[in-house]
């Protein structure tokens, strides 16, 4: 018998018990009430360790949050220090394309000079060596401008112009007499 069967038995009979059933019954609603509060103490125990776990688990989550909060917030500043970067490079960048451009610019102006310069013959041939001389003071400043301009325009080089060199050495002889 189980004992909820043991407790349906006993109600109905309980008028017409003998001594000892009645002792039996005692005996049994004993080890029941005993059953019953050693389950109520557990019961009780669970709950208050249940509690302690869930007071824990509330500060466990309180201290996740507040790590997140502090994570979002160290994110959010290294964000906005990577955006500040990222402008930066992105102005550097913006700027030496802007230089790229006028180098480019000077570069062909440059280019369509010179290529303007040897395609005409200048008229005069002072209008051309005016300033390749312009400051010379002496005959040694003179041979060293003159040595220097040849290194530069003799036709053996690159750019080398034979006509410009003629030129120069047209102006040298001139103002060699000079000194």
């Amino acid at each position: 018998m189980n004992a909820e069967e043991e407790s349906l038995y006993y109600e109905k009979n309980l008028n017409n018990m003998t001594e000892d059933e009645l002792r039996a019954l005692r005996h049994f609603l004993f080890d029941e009430r005993i059953a019953l509060i050693n389950e109520r103490k557990a019961q009780e125990e669970f709950y208050e360790k249940f509690m302690e776990e869930r007071l824990s688990f509330r500060e466990e989550m309180k201290q996740l949050n507040t790590k997140v909060l502090e994570e979002r917030k160290r994110l959010k500043e290294e964000q906005s220090f990577f955006d500040k970067k990222l402008m930066i490079l992105q102005n550097g960048f913006a700027s030496l394309e802007m230089d790229r451009k006028a180098f480019q610019r000077e570069k062909e102006a440059f280019e369509n000079s010179k290529n303007a310069y040897r395609s005409e013959k200048p008229k005069n041939d002072t209008y051309v060596t005016d300033g390749l001389f312009a400051g010379v003071s002496s005959y040694l400043a003179l041979r060293k401008r003159y040595k220097e301009l040849l290194r530069i325009f003799h036709p053996d080089n690159l750019d080398g112009d034979n006509n410009m060199s003629l030129l120069i050495k047209e102006e040298y002889e001139k103002i060699k007499e000079t000194f």
